[in-house]
């Protein structure tokens, strides 16, 4: 294990004082650009009390929420051991272990303990899941790499039935993936009775193609899709865009 403690940049208006924190195990996984904009394309909707993560990792998205919404409860599911050590370990360092809990279990195994989560208790559901399906791209040899990255233990479509059950009627499900799982993500999400609601693609650069998709999907809700302008992350000279230092808080 590799232990690392990075900050965020995230105040941690909990406790009033500092920056939220987070320790990392670059053996494992460390969070990326995809997990901060996630969090604030989630967290910019509307007042969510509930709001659960899926496929949680260290914890960083539960995290990120506690500081971009009023949440009073954010839970994490993880399914690697370390991982969920991790997010644990993070909730306590930073205090906010009263609003920010996590549950290790996987969420195509209905009796992996995560029974305590109660069906349509959910305002929302935030999930970053692995990108590639197996045999898409070279497996990592580090097999907590390879469940990370890769459809090892859980499918696209074992995150969206899963998060659906866990949602309220009209609650909303926010995703982060590629593009190239567009089709996949839109026509299982109306076959679950999840709605695409905004649609909105992430690049590098502005003459790149994009490279990641937000998705927000509305639980039983209308046949309404807005396309939204891209996000871009860099701009011409490699530096952050201003959206990106705004979503980072930076200005």
């Amino acid at each position: 294990m590799t232990l690392r403690l990075d900050d965020t940049g995230f105040f941690n208006k909990d406790i009033g004082k500092g920056n939220i924190k987070i320790y990392q195990d670059s053996d494992i996984f460390c969070y990326g650009v995809d997990a901060v904009i996630l969090a604030d394309f989630a967290a910019g909707r509307k007042s969510f009390n509930r709001i659960l993560d899926l496929g949680t990792g260290n914890g960083v998205i539960p995290l990120i929420l506690s500081h971009k919404t009023s949440a009073s409860y954010i839970v994490g599911i993880e399914v690697q051991e370390k991982s969920y050590g991790l997010a644990v370990k993070n909730a306590e360092f930073n205090e906010l272990s009263h609003r920010v809990q996590f549950v290790l279990g996987n969420v195509n195994d209905a009796n992996s303990g995560m029974q305590a989560l109660r069906d349509e208790s959910f305002d929302a559901v935030t999930c970053n899941p692995p990108y590639f399906t197996n045999g898409a791209s070279v497996v990592s040899k580090n097999p907590e790499v390879a469940i990370a990255r890769q459809e090892v233990l859980a499918g696209l479509e074992d995150f969206l039935l899963y998060g659906k059950r866990k949602l309220r009627d009209k609650g909303e499900f926010f995703l982060i993936h590629r593009p190239e799982r567009l089709v996949d993500i839109l026509s299982l999400g109306r076959q679950f009775g999840l709605e695409a609601r905004e649609i909105r693609l992430v690049a590098n650069k502005a003459a790149e193609k994009p490279k990641m998709v937000l998705v927000r999907m509305i639980k039983g809700g209308g046949r309404n899709l807005t396309i939204l302008e891209p996000l871009i992350i860099h701009k011409d000279d490699g530096s952050y865009t201003d959206e990106i230092l705004k979503i980072y808080e930076r200005i």
